[in-house]
């Protein structure tokens, strides 16, 4: 017999390594010697237009910065310094100088400190600040290891929020980053290369002293991933954007974006999409079994008897492949409690979607199937027997896809020898097996006419007691009733009068005494021909309609049917599969199958289908009777463990006390009534 699993809630996501390395060995410190600057007030600081403005024009304090501390890469490699002039009235202060001395193993001292002006902003990453084009960039890392995944890594980690951070220590940094030697900044380079041609290098200084100041530092600027730059007047002065962008306002966008998204995949899927389904369903959908196409993968639980895979196996991959997605899992169960392992498991939730039962259970399964309410099935194209037992109000509860009967098998030889033919009526079954049976000196039957009589060696006994008890027009639910009485009476007398004295429980087993050629005639199902050509794959016997006392033609039948439990997810496509095995062509894909592993394989439950196995010495008899068989539960051999299994118990208990002359036949039959009433008021039947 459908999932969007996307978390509403994801967690933020984890801030790469770069953005919270420590890196402050990168950055550049103040001398610890030097006096600590004047603070920049409101009044001459501007962090939103990215501007240092100074309205009473001073200038600030010089102030000492560490040796410049390039590493060199070989003797004759030059060695860059950049300072940056923030005053906008000497254009020619703010260049970046070049040394072109070579340089040696001692880091390049810094010139002597000019006077900064304030009131100049700059753009970093504009390239309208210049920068020369560099002959060999020394890195100001010490090892591979140490260049940051991110040139803004940094800014970021090199101690830029500490309050006592200043501009200039920022500038110095800047100039740091601009030296390394990076892909990204490849570009940079030239562009400062040709801005550089245009004006002179400044050789005064490599890097600046500031003059002292005597305001105490601005507060850090808040530094996110990236820098934009600001559009710049000249080529003098730029801007530094800093781009302030929460990160907590970043996460709700994407955790909105996140719910917004799953909840449109949940709508579509659980909505939109069904609708489609169930139309493009009904287009396609056959008057008798459907085509619609499931949506998803479905696996369909069946729990089979007797029947191996290999039989199914052909039948079940056409389905499967006609109905992408569905699996089909097929279960051969153990006879054995059967019918109370089934019922648990339904009961419990845990079994099969679809199961086969016997065509006697439906007073006790009836409440645990989801019977056919599309009308898939069409019942009249089946044996009359099949309506009457699996169908209550209209609905179809189980369809069988075999039938089976009681049928009168006979050995050939036997009666040819004794001048017989097959009997039509019981009067002359009685003579036939007079005639066969052959007894010695001492009168022991060393040949029996026929396998009747009493209840532990005959085979299928309560079948043939029912099968008689119909036959009488006598209801097996009332043993005291004359017409039952006279049945069983009749039954027993095959083993307690002497003129009736046909079989004798001294051959054994019924079935096998036919086998070894030692009994004319047995009532048996179709399947006792498999145990008999295995027994004695020599012998020649055929079978012929069960004998008729008169009138009305009646027949035994005990079959088995599929069915759908209730507790099934997908009971639909269930009931498709059970309509698609019934169809002709499969029906008779599974016979041809089922022949391969044994003489012929189950009887066609629906009446043209079968009327095309006519003319078998074997399988005819069982055909013919199809359309006149009854049954009552008084099946042998289903293991229910329930309404068979209790109410044979209770015929064969009166029918030993019978044979054993501990009771009589009405007293017996007294007893059996009140346990059959007992056992048919448990299972809800009148």
């Amino acid at each position: 017999m459908a999932d969007t699993n996307q978390n509403p809630n994801p967690q933020a996501p984890k801030p790469p390594d770069w953005a919270t390395a420590n890196n402050q060995d990168q950055s550049p410190n103040l001398d610890s010697q030097t006096q600590p600057p004047k603070p920049i007030t409101d009044s001459n600081i501007d962090l939103n237009q990215n501007q240092v403005n100074n309205s009473n024009s001073s200038t600030l304090p010089p102030a000492s910065l560490p040796p410049s501390t390039t590493n060199p890469v070989s003797d004759s490699s030059p060695t860059i310094t950049h300072s940056i002039d923030l005053n906008p009235s000497n254009p020619s202060s703010n260049q970046v100088p070049t040394d072109t001395s070579p340089s040696s193993n001692t880091p390049t001292q810094p010139n002597s400190n000019p006077s900064l002006d304030t009131g100049t902003n700059q753009n970093l990453n504009s390239d309208s600040n210049p920068t020369p084009e560099p002959q060999n960039i020394t890195p100001p890392f010490t090892s591979p290891t140490d260049l940051p995944t991110n040139p803004l890594a940094s800014l970021n980690t090199a101690g830029l929020n500490s309050p006592n951070q200043s501009v200039e220590a920022i500038n110095t940094q800047f100039n740091q980053m601009d030296s390394q030697p990076d892909n990204q900044n490849n570009s940079n380079l030239a562009n400062s290369n040709q801005a550089t041609s245009d004006q002179p290098a400044n050789p005064q200084s490599d890097s600046p002293n500031l003059p002292p100041s005597n305001n105490p530092p601005p507060p850090p600027p808040s530094f996110t991933s990236n820098i934009n730059p600001a559009p710049s007047q000249n080529n003098s002065s730029a801007s530094v954007n800093f781009n302030k962008k929460s990160p907590i306002k970043t996460i709700l966008t994407i955790l909105f974006l996140i719910i917004f998204l799953a909840g449109g995949a949940y709508a579509i899927i659980n909505f939109v999409l069904p609708i489609f389904q169930s139309t493009a369903g009904s287009d396609s959908t056959s008057t008798q079994t459907g085509n619609q196409t499931p949506a998803k993968s479905i696996t369909l639980t069946y729990w089979g008897l007797w029947e191996p895979r290999s039989v199914m196996q052909e039948v079940f991959s056409q389905f499967e492949s006609d109905n992408p997605g569905v699996t089909i899992r097929y279960e051969l169960q153990d006879k054995d409690s059967y019918r109370t392992r089934l019922q648990t498991a339904i009961d419990t939730g845990v079994g099969p979607d679809i199961f086969r039962m016997h065509n006697t259970w439906l007073p006790i399964l009836k409440d645990h199937i989801n019977p056919d309410s599309n009308n898939l099935i069409n019942l009249s194209e089946f044996f009359p027997v099949v309506s009457s037992d699996l169908s209550v109000g209209g609905l179809t509860y189980a369809v069988p896809i075999g039938f089976d009967s009681l049928a009168l098998y006979y050995n050939p030889e036997l009666f040819e020898k004794a001048g017989q033919q097959p009997p039509k009526t019981w009067d002359q079954l009685i003579e036939a097996a007079r005639a066969i049976t052959t007894k010695d000196q001492d009168g022991n039957i060393q040949i029996a006419g026929v396998g009747l009589g009493d209840a532990a060696s005959i085979d299928n006994f309560s079948d043939i007691l029912g099968l008689m008890i119909l036959q009488q027009g006598g209801d097996p639910a009332k043993p005291t009733s004359e017409a039952t009485r006279i049945a069983v009476e009749a039954y027993t007398a095959f083993a307690t009068r002497p003129n009736y004295n046909f079989w004798s429980d001294s051959l054994g087993n019924s079935t096998y005494a036919f086998a070894q050629g030692r009994v004319g005639m047995i009532f048996a199902p179709s399947w006792r021909a498999f145990e008999i050509q295995e027994i004695n794959p020599s012998l020649s016997f055929k079978t012929t309609e069960v004998p008729q006392l008169g009138g009305s033609k009646v027949a035994w039948a005990t079959y088995w049917a599929e069915s759908v439990s209730k507790h099934s997810k997908n009971p639909e496509l269930a009931w498709k599969l059970i309509a698609f095995l019934t169809k002709d062509e499969n029906l008779i894909k599974m016979y041809q199958a089922q022949s391969q592993i044994r003489s012929f394989g189950e009887i066609y439950p629906k009446t043209e289908l079968a009327s095309s196995l006519l003319g078998d010495d074997i399988i005819s008899a069982f055909v013919t009777q199809g359309s006149f068989a009854k049954s009552w539960y008084l099946s042998s051999r289903t293991w229910d463990d329930g309404i068979n299994d209790n109410i044979i118990k209770y015929y064969e208990d009166a029918i030993n006390t019978i044979l054993s002359r501990a009771s009589d036949t009405p007293k017996a039959l007294t007893t059996a009534e009140t346990g059959i009433e007992r056992t048919l008021s448990r299972f809800g039947i009148q």
